[in-house]
């Protein structure tokens, strides 16, 4: 926990010099839009990996939902087993 709390701070404190001084094109941001220019797959592998993570399958009984046709639907079953969508 030590550890991500240090990197977000380092982060953070690099953004900050970089926002205060006059070099341009030096923030975090700045950068990773000129990775993702020169290298567009990077961005698309990073989508996948988000969506993989963050609307993850669940299986409840013998029924594979995925979250993301909940969120878009907003039709929810509940009562179906302790890995339901709640």
């Amino acid at each position: 926990m030590l550890a991500w709390v240090l990197a977000i701070l380092g982060l953070l404190s690099y953004e900050g010099y970089t926002l205060l001084n006059a070099i341009p094109g030096d923030t975090l941001s700045e950068a990773v839009w000129a990775v993702s220019m020169d290298y567009p797959l990077l961005p698309f592998l990073a989508g996948i990996l988000c969506g993989h993570f963050f609307w993850q399958r669940r299986q409840s009984g013998t029924k594979i939902e995925a979250d993301v046709v909940v969120l878009a639907t907003g039709n929810q079953q509940s009562g179906e087993g302790e890995n339901s969508v709640r």
